[in-house]
């Protein structure tokens, strides 16, 4: 956790762990985070129920991006969770320093994207 918030620090408002969807659900009413990473594991055993606390986590945090860290999947498991509300998904088993780095990757990626879409905006 200490080098994923080192790396991450310039970046965002505030780092915080919690342990469970619902305290990274109350945590986030606070509105102050910019992500939040989610261990799929906490999401759910069976698919469905998986993809089902995805979105509520994601509607529940927004604008907060959603990570979620799971094992390799299929395209097809990812395009779900994509499509259930995760911003980026990120495959385990991954050392704390490139995790910190793909993280920062997407922060990095969401904000041009909405740099983007404001500037197309304000055409």
């Amino acid at each position: 956790q200490a080098v994923v918030k080192a790396v991450l620090q310039p970046r965002v408002r505030a780092i915080e762990a919690v342990g469970s969807c619902e305290a990274a659900r109350g945590a986030a009413e606070s509105g102050r985070f910019d992500l939040v990473l989610v261990d799929a594991g906490a999401l759910g055993e069976e698919r469905q129920a998986r993809l089902a606390a995805l979105r509520v986590l994601s509607a529940a945090v927004a604008p907060a991006a959603v990570a979620v860290l799971t094992h390799d999947i299929g395209e097809d498991e990812a395009g779900r969770l994509l499509g259930a509300g995760a911003a980026q998904i990120i495959r385990k088993p991954i050392a704390a320093l490139a995790l910190a780095a793909d993280l920062h990757a997407g922060l990095a990626a969401r904000a041009e994207e909405a740099d983007a879409a404001k500037a197309v905006s304000a055409r």
